[in-house]
């Protein structure tokens, strides 16, 4: 009741003023326009007139500004409206996508593309939708017409490079990748993805710089440090014998039981004609590691040059200093039968566990009674050998073909 009684008391008093002004500005005047208009009015109404016609020109002003910020408004808003929709249909296009109807999602994708520019993102899914079905051509074209839009976007050469090796194109996949890598010579996925590709084509040199790249970015990754002992030992494998020997004596010295470099550093000294460099290679690589491996090529070269004595002392060194080593015990059992050595044979055989590797156990228990002419105490262990190794009960079997037949 207030805020109208206060209304009406301002417009009463606008009112009489506005008449005041009038009514205290009677004298006429005269409103030139253009030259052939003119007009003559009372000073007071000359004065409201041009009142009103400013506050016009400031509301239009006004309303003017007020229609800018509406339209920014209605675009902002549409903008929002047209992204809602986009974010809805990439949603549903990968809920499809992960329930295997990849048709469907990538239309949907394609009608979320259609008002607003699509993103690597969108392109990378895309392709990944041919991918899970299993098209890698399609999915292949579709990365390699985005680098048109993209350029040498990391992301994009890294799934091109994914592609290209699932295909089997190595070169291509390499291409891709040492693009990327260009861009991001950080990059430890770029750096793995490279590596297996090159592993896959037997690329062995750069595999071998790759490897050196990746162990650096890794040091305390025993895994690739491994990698990177056996890929230098594959380039070492490809190199002429004088360079072969030098890398393969670098590599043991990096790496003292790396088992496959000194077995061929061992066979390369001994097709030179040094033996004996050969077996100190080969004996001191046991001291590091008890490599089987390494034991047989010892006890070839040994056995060509004729020093029994000393495989047996090697022998003896071993067994020694890893008594609990089973696989070890049984390896040296073998030899002896071979050498006929029986009771050496079988007091190693005795010392085995009757749990570990029970198919050859029992088989060079076997042979041992077939070498003392115990032909039926020798079958018995063959057949629990045989029966251990196909895990399968021998005499059952036999029993049961044997009730069929009846």
């Amino acid at each position: 009741m207030i805020r109208r009684t206060a209304t009406f008391l301002l417009i009463v008093a606008l009112i009489a003023a506005v008449a005041s002004l009038v009514y205290l500005n009677p004298q006429p005047s005269v409103v030139k326009l253009p030259p052939a208009f003119r007009y003559e009015l009372s000073l007071g109404a000359i004065i409201i007139a041009s009142t009103m016609l400013g506050a016009a020109l400031v509301f239009l002003l006004l309303l003017l500004r007020e229609g800018r910020w509406a339209l920014r408004r209605w675009s902002m808003n549409r903008e929002r409206r047209h992204a809602e929709r986009n974010c809805r249909l990439k949603t549903e296009s990968r809920s499809l996508a992960l329930a295997g109807q990849h048709l469907r999602a990538r239309t949907l994708l394609t009608r979320a593309t259609k008002r607003s520019e699509s993103t690597l993102l969108d392109l990378l899914e895309y392709a990944e939708s041919y991918r899970r079905e299993g098209a890698l051509k399609e999915a292949r074209k579709v990365l390699e017409n985005g680098i048109d839009d993209f350029g040498n976007d990391p992301l994009l050469l890294h799934a091109i490079g994914e592609v290209c090796y699932a295909l089997g194109d190595y070169a291509a996949a390499a291409v891709a990748l040492e693009r990327a890598l260009a861009t991001y010579p950080a990059s430890a996925a770029l750096i793995t993805l490279l590596r297996d590709v090159l592993e896959a084509a037997g690329s062995w040199q750069r595999l071998e710089e790759i490897q050196y790249r990746l162990t650096a970015l890794k040091p305390d990754d025993e895994d690739e440090k491994h990698r990177l002992i056996r890929y230098r030992f594959s380039v070492a494998k490809h190199m002429e014998s004088e360079r072969r020997e030098a890398a393969l004596k670098s590599i043991i010295s990096s790496a003292p039981g790396f088992a496959p470099a000194i077995i061929l550093r061992a066979k390369l000294l001994s097709e030179r004609g040094a033996r004996r460099a050969a077996l100190r290679v080969l004996e001191k690589g046991l001291k590091t590691v008890a490599h089987l491996g390494i034991l047989e090529e010892l006890e070839q070269q040994l056995a060509d040059s004729g020093r029994r004595s000393r495989l047996l002392k090697v022998h003896r060194k071993l067994l020694a200093s890893r008594p609990e080593d089973q696989a070890l015990k049984l390896h040296i059992a073998g030899y002896a039968l071979k050498d006929g050595r029986l009771e050496d044979a079988e007091r190693l055989l005795s010392e085995v566990d009757p749990g570990f590797n029970p198919p050859l156990k029992l088989a060079l228990e076997g042979e041992l009674h077939r070498l003392r002419s115990q032909d039926r105490l020798a079958e018995q262990c063959y057949r629990k050998a045989l029966s251990a190794s196909l895990g399968v009960d021998l005499a059952a079997a036999e029993e049961s073909g044997t009730h069929a037949d009846k």
